[in-house]
């Protein structure tokens, strides 16, 4: 999966230049969606509205996602033919030519006519029940030609008058590099990819389907618009995504009943850091900031953050009182550690870059919030130089070690980058005075 910093840098040149929008959603009750294969189910209907209804519904699926904003993946190169029909007879492309709307004919490569080809769940089967290849050809309640350009069963691209419409490709996930791309197959989602009179991306939108062939998320853009997911299980919304520019903008999470449990947004003036906010059975919250991996189209809202690598971590209660802060800060001069309460009690982990000795000597602090301060000071002798160490008690320095072993665990167990071993190999050596 993959930061989205790479994702923009590869996709968003191709763009149409056009003032970008933006489109809030609120938090609404789940409700009930209808996949790529309802909307496919369609072109098997006869009344005059029946296939156009079919191949408008694969452009934004869902009344949930209705009117948002939805993200482009653009293609090296745009179409330039409606469908490849050469091998269409001259026979078979003058017997359809007459066809009133509503009337369907399949051929294959050959120009044949095909028949007892059925459109079943976004599907054309043959009649041994594998996938039909070639085309049906129809007009619609207008009297324009219709095309649509089968692949094994799957639709592969549409067209009106000659000029295409739509194109439907099997989702390819947009990972980082060095990470394995995913290959989602046609029987699991579907990227669709429409057209305007010009020839240019008007929409694009991918739509991925669980074991059960139900909708489970939805990810679409169209010009001029940032992206849009949806995610679903058994029908109903459980997480809602607007993406930003290179970033996830805003994501909710909610439970079966509609409550949010958990929350992104993207950290302010950083483009790769975003803010994980998980909502706990008590009401409760941790609050985790940091980087972490996902891909646009394939990574459910859900797994946002699970694999964070935070540098602040904050703990608060269930009326929002911060309770502690937990932080790691990163510069030319090393790594520390702080563990600050709300009561303003601080306990300090400074790793020094470079050589340790006495002039840059691991350091283990605790300030007390009355200003009493207990600390020591490891040079690579394994020595504690600490100012105050001949002064401190063992009773003192176990103190000392116990509150930095806490600070130490909770780090390690948020997935803080830290050099555990060596603080760990340090502190152990405060009592070497």
């Amino acid at each position: 999966m993959e930061v989205f910093s790479n994702f923009n840098s590869k996709y968003i040149g191709a763009l149409n230049s056009s003032n970008n929008t933006k489109t809030d959603y609120a938090v609404s009750s789940p409700i009930k969606q209808q996949g790529e294969q309802e909307a496919l189910k369609s072109q098997s209907q006869t009344d005059s509205n029946g296939l156009t209804k079919a191949l408008a519904g694969l452009a934004v699926i869902g009344a949930g996602v209705v009117g948002a904003a939805i993200y482009f993946k653009t293609r090296k190169k745009l179409p330039t033919d409606a469908l490849d029909a050469k091998n269409i007879s001259s026979q078979a492309t003058q017997t359809v030519s007459d066809f009133q709307k509503g009337v369907k004919k399949f051929f294959n490569a050959s120009g044949d006519c095909v028949e007892n080809v059925k459109l079943q769940r976004g599907k054309a089967l043959l009649e041994d029940g594998s996938g039909f290849s070639g085309v049906l050809k129809t007009a619609n309640n207008k009297g324009q030609e219709i095309l649509i350009e089968y692949k094994d069963g799957y639709m592969s691209k549409s067209a009106i008058n000659g000029v295409t419409n739509k194109t439907y490709e099997a989702i390819e996930s947009l990972s980082n590099e060095g990470v394995n791309k995913i290959i989602i197959p046609r029987d699991k989602g579907v990227f669709v990819t429409q057209f305007d009179e010009y020839k240019n991306i008007k929409t694009q939108s991918a739509h991925i389907f669980d074991d059960n062939g139900n909708l489970s998320r939805s990810y679409s853009r169209n010009n001029g618009s940032w992206a849009v997911a949806t995610d679903y299980k058994d029908g109903k919304i459980v997480a809602k995504t607007e993406f930003g520019s290179n970033n996830i903008k805003q994501a909710d999470v909610f439970d079966k009943n509609g409550n949010v449990v958990k929350m992104v947004k993207n950290e302010q003036f950083s483009d790769s850091k975003h803010s994980v906010i998980d909502i706990l059975p008590d009401g409760s919250k941790k609050e985790r900031v940091g980087m972490f991996d996902y891909d646009r189209i394939t990574t459910p809202a859900n797994e946002y953050g699970n694999k964070i690598r935070p540098d602040v971590v904050r703990d608060y209660s269930k009326d929002d009182k911060l309770i502690n802060t937990l932080l790691l800060n990163n510069s030319n001069n090393g790594k520390e550690l702080q563990f600050i309460q709300d009561n303003g009690t601080i306990c300090a982990i400074i790793m020094p870059k470079g050589k340790i000795d006495n002039a840059n000597p691991v350091k283990f602090e605790y300030l007390l919030p009355d200003n009493t301060s207990y600390s020591a000071a490891i040079n690579d002798s394994g020595k504690n130089i600490a100012i105050n160490a001949k002064t401190l008690t063992k009773q003192d320095l176990e103190f000392i070690q116990k509150k930095a072993s806490e600070v130490l665990s909770k780090a390690k167990t948020e997935g803080m980058d830290f050099p555990y071993d060596k603080a760990e190999e340090y502190l152990s050596k405060i009592f070497n005075i």
